[in-house]
């Protein structure tokens, strides 16, 4: 009985931080407020694209475009080119590309998933292994009648 109880809430932890652990490492980054992970943008000729992003982390924005562009986050010069990258920090950012020609292109931003989150899922699914490993691997020890005996205690011995 304790054994089934126990293997089936180690299934569950594994299940449910095995899950979680999939959801911080692949999904969570691209989930940057406002835009998710991706926004395209036109730029008439001479003009600018201004978009603002709240990562709640650390984030890594890459501006892809196809001609060269110049890329300013929060108004400081990063980059010219094709592609660009920038690293932020959490909290509201803005982004203005611009272009001295017609251009069209696209804003990847991806954050990094918080490290105590991903800690905590994964103790919870060494937890849930421990669990299922010891509901199926610790002996029981079990008298004549099929009750669970202590190794300290010595049998019983009846007169006879």
């Amino acid at each position: 009985m304790f054994r089934r109880i126990g293997l089936f809430l180690g299934v569950l932890l594994v299940f449910f931080s095995a899950c979680s652990l999939f959801f911080l490492l692949f999904v969570y980054p691209g989930l940057v407020p406002f835009h998710g992970g991706g926004e395209c943008f036109c730029i008439p000729e001479g003009g600018v694209f201004t978009i603002s992003w709240c990562p709640q982390s650390r984030c890594r924005i890459v501006v892809s475009a196809e001609s060269p562009v110049d890329v300013y986050p929060d108004g400081a010069f990063v980059g010219h080119g094709v592609k660009v990258e920038a690293v932020m920090s959490s909290g509201y950012h803005e982004i203005t590309v611009s272009s001295a020609v017609p251009v069209s292109g696209i804003m990847t931003a991806r954050q990094k998933p918080p490290i105590e989150k991903v800690c905590v899922a994964s103790t919870t699914l060494a937890i849930g292994i421990a669990i299922i490993l010891a509901s199926l691997f610790l002996p029981k020890i079990k008298g004549r009648n099929g009750s669970v005996m202590s190794r300290t205690s010595p049998p019983f011995q009846g007169s006879s």
